[in-house]
């Protein structure tokens, strides 16, 4: 049952832009925070290019440092091994507090995607949260391990906290401990 005493609204205006290829999520994600903080459109080849990357070449997470170190991006300390789920109010808390986030599980596969809202009673059962994610996970793509076919557009949309949680705990991963949840602070 909801709680309807306590309520919760809130939601930061960023632009979604597409990840280009199927390697580049934290691009796409990390440019719409970017984008946000300087208020203007930042692409993911531009935010590769300001740091001497392609995003045709693979990474790894030691590039992610650099990339979020240069940027200025920092984590939310979250317990290392760390329980999958964190409550609605811990999100609407680290939204309030931080504004829009870079959220990924660390891992092979990992996906990078924004939260950028979240509204609702404070149950997983009554909460929605808002995603932009740089893939459109609503269109089939063909086989290509690299090039999206047809173009990807990336996919804004709302979804129930128990979906969202459920979302992350699908990636087939032996350890759901590596939440990464990064914030970009105002200048």
């Amino acid at each position: 049952m909801a709680n309807t005493d306590q309520q919760v609204s809130t939601s930061y205006d960023v632009m979604l832009e597409p990840q280009p290829d199927k390697l580049s999520c934290w691009a796409g994600s990390m440019a719409m925070l970017v984008g946000y903080q300087r208020q203007q459109s930042v692409t993911p080849e531009s935010l590769a290019e300001e740091v001497g990357r392609s995003l045709r070449t693979s990474y790894d997470w030691d590039m992610l440092e650099d990339v979020k170190d240069h940027f200025g991006f920092q984590d939310i300390d979250l317990p290392s091994n760390a329980s999958l789920y964190f409550s609605p109010q811990q999100w609407a808390d680290w939204l309030s507090q931080y504004g829009p986030l870079w959220v990924t599980v660390v891992g092979s596969p990992s996906h990078a995607i924004i939260v950028k809202g979240i509204q609702g009673d404070l149950t997983p059962e009554g909460t929605t949260v808002d995603i932009l994610n740089p893939w459109d996970i609503n269109t089939a793509f063909d086989g290509d391990e690299v090039d999206f076919n047809p173009p990807n557009y990336g996919l804004s949309y709302t979804q129930s906290f128990a979906d969202f949680t459920a979302d992350f705990g699908n990636l087939d991963l032996a350890d759901y401990g590596s939440w990464r949840v990064l914030y970009l602070p105002a200048n």
